[in-house]
């Protein structure tokens, strides 16, 4: 499934803008070539105006981090992963490392300020979650059917038609991201369903989504098949990671209108969704796996500190991503 990538190509508009700005031949020209490298790019149009980046320089660097750009953690903005001392060394997949944070988490600091941390951790955050909703519309696309099967459906069939459409979004999900093995389904209630959230946040949470270890065995194995994965993962189960994801229909009626049921079970979906990825694949999501980690430690339900809550990396991305997906999906009148 191709598709643009938003962050690469802002990287290299930045990289003819810093072009345009070594040719420039007066004050004037460069300041307007300043100005559209402000838009485009403000990290960019920083590291030169405020932080004194040789703009030659940058412009080499930077094509050098696009060449290594399936290296490249999520979490790390195209134009730090050019100016990165590590960037020479790069040859194979790497994560980032934030020697600050790992600091104050050994040295057991104030939650809330590791927390205040995690924002320079994932400062692209708002660019990603534009290409991770891009994804999903990407996704969508491809089942017109069970769109317009999920959107049109009434109350009765609406779980069943749900299920059937998250089952292809899933399918396609994994395959984006290293087979990683998630089961979601979509039910009446919490009462109904056999993971739920924390006692007490049972009005608040509409979805959830729970790592574990499992097998989901579809109904096109054979039986041998079955027994025969079945029979490893009661040896090894701790090969094979998976994401139990939830969505309470009945929440989600409570809290939205009709016109927008649709943008809201979609857009609450990626979000649990990013939750598993963060869980099985950080390194693929916006986070990474030292911001991944530490936040799981540190993790505070909404029932025990909303406010901790809503300052959880995992949050703070899973809700930009839904923010941001459920207004494209709005704009594009699905």
């Amino acid at each position: 499934m191709s598709g643009k990538n938003i962050e690469k190509e802002s990287a290299l508009q930045a990289i003819e803008l810093l072009k345009q700005y070594l040719s420039a031949n007066t004050v004037a020209q460069k300041a307007e070539v300043l100005d559209r490298l402000h838009n485009e790019n403000l990290m960019v149009h920083m590291l030169v105006t405020k932080n004194n980046h040789d703009p030659e320089v940058l412009v080499s660097k930077m094509e050098k981090a696009l060449h290594l750009d399936k290296y490249r953690p999520k979490n790390l903005p195209i134009p730090l992963f050019a100016i990165s001392q590590d960037l020479e060394f790069v040859n194979g997949e790497f994560d980032t490392f934030d020697p600050v944070l790992n600091k104050m988490f050994k040295n057991n600091e104030d939650p809330k300020k590791i927390r205040q941390r995690f924002m320079a951790a994932t400062i692209n955050i708002s660019l990603l979650a534009k290409q991770f909703s891009a994804d999903w519309i990407r996704r969508l696309r491809k089942h017109p059917d069970l769109v317009i099967a999920a959107r049109n459906t009434n109350d009765e069939n609406a779980i069943e038609a749900y299920n059937n459409l998250f089952k292809a979004l899933v399918d396609d999900f994994s395959k984006a991201n290293n087979n990683i093995q998630i089961h979601a389904q979509v039910v009446p209630d919490w009462g109904h369903s056999d993971i739920k959230p924390q006692a007490g946040s049972e009005d608040f949470s509409s979805g959830v989504s729970r790592f574990t270890y499992g097998v989901v065995l579809n109904v096109d194995m054979s039986e041998e098949e079955r027994k025969k994965i079945s029979k490893d993962y009661e040896k090894h189960p701790k090969n094979y990671p998976l994401s139990l994801v939830r969505i309470n229909i009945a929440n989600v009626r409570k809290k939205t209108t009709p016109d927008d049921f649709f943008y809201v079970m979609i857009s609450l979906f990626a979000h649990e969704m990013h939750h598993a990825l963060d869980a099985q694949q950080p390194r693929l999501g916006a986070l990474g796996p030292q911001v991944a980690e530490i936040d799981r430690k540190i993790y505070i339900p909404p029932v025990q500190g909303e406010q901790d809550y809503f300052e959880s990396a995992a949050e703070m991305s899973s809700y930009e991503i839904q923010k941001n997906l459920f207004l494209e999906l709005k704009n594009i009148h699905f």
